[in-house]
């Protein structure tokens, strides 16, 4: 059903999913109980359209592709609908297709909604008119951004130009309303990767960037009538070092910690990279202001000749190409209209800026090797100290969700869990109190958003740093934070405390393990923590061990046996210790010596049986060739035999039986024969007593 669109509606405690063909409406507490179903599907005759064309059966039907609130009572919803986008609104009075003033009627999805679902789309309403971002045609060769509703005149879009939109992929887009005490407009921002030209590679580059618009722009009067003048791009900057830079954004969230305060925005982003030949993912955090800087700066000039972007340094006309009009400027009738054409015709060829636009402390947050991140939501939570933590909910290419926590410069995967078994692609994921949503292809999973249970000690629950979880002192237990006691101690991570939980003072109790030499042995060393490092100590000269996960593996030799300690520590504190002890059995030598003794006996009783055997053959063929000598030499002598026995045997091999008599010797070979073969042999036993009796 490809379930790819959530949309969350806290006042009703319902969930809206855009599937193929469909729209649900699920309950928020439990997603299988009252489940509300729209069905669009495409009419006969559109879909025998769509086929005939030579588009796929699959790809011929209605994939939802936008749902959002049109105001407090309708949604509208826009479908790909066999090639040729259609839009719609869903009443939520009683969940049906059509608005209060007329029935169900349809409306063109063109500059709105994609034509096929494998194209990208990122959409969003604000104050009552749609911003979007998708492609343009039929064959998904012409990319927009466009205002697609509202009047006429104030309907806009991007220029058809590489230079502003180079086949890009849109994934994400935020409607940003500036302070009430800001003179500044309103604007969007539109998150997406492009191939991009000014890089000096003989093979085309994938670049993110983010674009920014302000709300009121009309376009320009003569030059860039109907496109923005306020379109301005940049490189959205995400790496781990200097050398691994993530160059495709999968996906961006907008987190606003204080409603009404456009500076207490941050934009958390999903990148992803091929490095080593292995899919590489990290998490990168950006500021407004950060991305005001960048568009502020320098800009870049395109070059036909060359086709390469290099960075402008004439002139900038006045006032600055790409600046919001003011407010105060829009009371007063001052609009992008009024623009001059030397503004106008700037800001068209230079939409792309010098600088990138770097994530917070220069570096990416979390960075994770084979895992390609699809989908991410955070969530800032207050804890019981007062400190505020970003909690990171991460869908994976392969059916995961990762909850991450977020501690400032860094972050630390806490938690992994398989929601899809058979690898299916997470591509929605939402948040709603005390449950995590998640949908594929296949359907919606409903999760809880703490599970503060599988902790089961006070430093596993205190050092995972999850804000939705703390220890109980009183219980002995790990519960969610929004459930603590009134009274009672309840412990939270807090940096400043070095001692967090009361620790044993007792030595890990060393385990012996009994091994052979040769063999290989992995020890385990699981700390309670993410944060934690650990350490181990191990004996002088043993060369053959080998860091794998969170272990270690050993090849036992004489000179690694002996004992191996683990010590994990988070700051200054003992989070984690455990001992092992290799040690050979203390029979082990004796059996040794047992053992080769008895190889080296069956060695010799081998060679023994061997030399034997050739004597044995030898002697053999000697005595063989002596008798076969003997034999010979009496074949060449006259037979001394009597003329009566001779006689059978000519009689036998010229007559046969029954010719001119038999006497009785004659009979006597005749019966030998018959005997011997069960029938009548003639001559045959005689010619065999005459030949070598060693090859009878």
């Amino acid at each position: 059903m490809n379930y790819s669109i959530f949309l969350v509606d806290s006042s009703r405690q319902r969930l809206y999913v855009g599937a193929k063909n469909a729209i649900f409406s699920l309950n928020l507490t439990s997603v299988t109980r009252n489940v509300s179903k729209i069905e669009w599907i495409v009419s006969n005759d559109k879909h025998m359209s769509c086929t005939s064309k030579g588009k796929r059966e699959i790809d011929c039907q209605n994939y939802i592709r936008i749902l959002e609130f049109w105001n407090s009572t309708h949604l509208f919803v826009c479908g790909t609908y066999a090639f040729d986008p259609q839009c719609t609104y869903i009443r939520l009075l009683d969940f049906a297709m059509g608005s209060v003033h007329r029935e169900f009627q349809m409306e063109s999805g063109r500059w709105k909604c994609p034509f096929e679902p494998g194209q990208s789309v990122t959409a969003t309403l604000a104050d009552g008119v749609l911003y979007a971002a998708t492609v343009n045609n039929f064959l998904g060769t012409e990319s927009i951004i466009s205002r697609t509703m509202g009047p006429t005149e104030k309907r806009v879009r991007t220029v058809p130009s590489v230079e502003w939109l180079n086949d890009p992929t849109f994934v994400a887009s935020a409607f940003i309303r500036e302070s009430e005490s800001s003179n500044d407009d309103d604007k969007l921002y539109f998150f997406f990767t492009e191939t991009a030209r000014d890089f000096d590679f003989y093979l085309p580059v994938r670049v993110p960037r983010v674009a920014r618009v302000c709300k009121g722009d009309l376009g320009g009067l003569k030059t860039l009538q109907k496109k923005w003048t306020t379109f301005l791009k940049a490189h959205l900057y995400c790496s781990h070092g200097d050398k691994m830079v993530f160059d495709e954004v999968q996906d961006v969230y907008t987190l606003q910690a204080t409603t009404g305060d456009d500076t207490s925005i941050t934009f958390y982003g999903v990148f992803s990279a091929r490095w080593d030949d292995r899919s590489v993912s990290a998490v990168c955090a950006y500021t407004t202001q950060s991305i005001h800087r960048v568009l502020q700066g320098k800009f870049k000039d395109y070059n036909r000749a060359s086709c390469k972007w290099t960075a402008f340094s004439g002139k900038i006309p006045e006032p600055r190409p790409g600046s919001c009009i003011s407010k105060e400027l829009s009371k007063n009738g001052f609009s992008s209209m009024n623009l001059s054409d030397a503004v106008l015709t700037f800001i068209r060829d230079h939409p792309l800026m010098e600088q990138k636009v770097k994530p917070i402390g220069n570096r990416a947050l979390l960075v994770m090797r084979d895992t390609l991140y699809s989908k991410i939501v955070v969530r800032r939570v207050n804890t019981t100290n007062g400190r505020s933590t970003d909690v990171f909910y991460l869908g994976t290419g392969s059916g995961h969700l990762h909850k991450a926590v977020s501690d400032g410069a860094q972050a630390h995967v806490i938690e992994d869990n398989v929601v899809f078994s058979d690898g299916q692609k997470i591509l929605s994921i939402a948040l709603e109190k005390d449950f995590v949503y998640v949908g594929a292809s296949s359907g919606v999973v409903q999760l809880p958003a703490a599970t503060c249970g599988r902790y089961s000690s006070c430093q596993a629950c205190v050092l995972a740093r999850d804000p939705t979880c703390g220890w109980n002192e009183g219980q002995g237990e790990c519960m969610e934070s929004g459930k603590r006691p009134t009274e009672g101690e309840f412990l939270q991570y807090d940096p400043a405390q070095k001692i967090l939980c009361l620790q044993s003072k007792d030595s890990p109790q060393t385990k012996v393990l009994h091994m052979v030499n040769g063999s290989t042995v992995f020890l385990p060393c699981v700390p309670v923590s993410a944060w934690s490092l650990c350490q181990w100590t191990t004996p002088p000269g043993s060369l053959s061990n080998e860091l794998k996960g969170h272990g270690l593996q050993v090849t036992v030799t004489k000179d690694s046996l002996g004992e191996y300690k683990c010590r994990c520590v988070e700051g200054e504190v003992e989070v984690h210790s455990i001992s092992y002890s290799l040690e050979l059995p203390a029979s082990h030598d004796s059996r040794m010596s047992h053992t080769g003794l008895t190889y080296l006996l069956m060695f010799v009783v081998l060679c023994a049986g061997f030399i034997l055997g050739l004597l044995f053959c030898y002697f053999k063929n000697k005595i063989g060739l002596r008798f076969r000598s003997r034999r010979q030499a009496e074949r060449e002598k006259p037979c001394q035999a009597s003329s009566d026995e001779i006689r059978p045997l000519a009689v036998g091999v010229r007559n046969g039986p029954g010719m001119n008599g038999t006497g009785e010797k004659e009979g006597a070979f005749s019966h030998m024969g018959t005997e011997a073969n069960g029938m009548p042999t003639r001559g045959t036993i005689s010619i065999i007593s005459c030949q070598d009796e060693t090859s009878i």
